[in-house]
């Protein structure tokens, strides 16, 4: 029913949780695919552990390094009728898509990382300048919404596949280019609160160019 697409770079400390926590949710996640971002650490042998017991394809990312070119190239072989893109660093919990899975009918379904405020864990700058601009996405968007930049969605696939050859976006802003983009042709979605923390392991992908990029991809998709 649903493929999960995890971009990872250098997640082989983390990996291995993320996949066991998927295992317990067949058959409502059907496949999972890995797309190891030219990693160094062992990631990619990781995964592939666990091909035989879990539907785990890794893949290498075939574009520049990047989580943009990562994710583009995972949804591009999903296979399921849904697909989502999750996190390696466990951030994510995919006990969430169970919730996700009932509230999608004919719509896709959107995770709101913030339904109790700022995580202990999780920076206080990074978290105003994250909620700063989602609001002001929300109000070019005209929307309730206000976690634009959380790729953690539910989507049809072929909504998403239909509208992947516009996707450039580099960087963490290429899953809020594919919201949009999937958003401006179907404009109708549930919210639904995840229960999100921040990484306990690892280095995060956040780079300071990162909500400049938001920014240029919400005015070219939005123009």
């Amino acid at each position: 029913m649903i493929t999960v697409v995890i971009p990872a770079r250098n997640e082989a400390r983390t990996i291995k949780e993320t996949l066991g926590q998927l295992r317990r949710l067949e058959p409502l996640v059907l496949q999972t695919i890995v797309v190891d971002d030219y990693s160094t650490d062992g990631t990619a042998e990781e995964a592939q552990r666990w091909g035989s017991v879990l539907r785990t394809y890794t893949i290498q990312n075939k574009g520049r390094p990047g989580y943009g070119s990562a994710i583009r190239t995972g949804l591009a072989w999903a296979a399921e009728p849904w697909v989502t893109i999750m996190t390696a660093d466990g951030s994510d919990n995919p006990a969430d898509l169970c919730t996700m899975a009932e509230q999608a009918t004919f719509q896709m379904v959107f995770g709101d990382r913030w339904p109790h405020g700022r995580p202990a864990a999780y920076p206080l700058v990074k978290y105003l300048a994250n909620r700063l601009g989602n609001r002001w996405i929300a109000r070019r968007t005209q929307t309730p919404y206000t976690d634009w930049t959380n790729p953690f969605k539910l989507y049809p696939t072929a909504w998403v596949q239909e509208i992947l050859p516009q996707c450039t976006a580099p960087g963490m802003s290429a899953g809020l280019e594919i919201a949009l983009r999937v958003w401006q042709r179907h404009p109708e979605f549930q919210i639904v609160p995840q229960d999100w923390r921040a990484r306990e392991r690892g280095h995060s992908k956040f780079h300071l160019s990162t909500p400049a990029d938001y920014y240029q991809t919400v005015r070219r998709v939005l123009a």
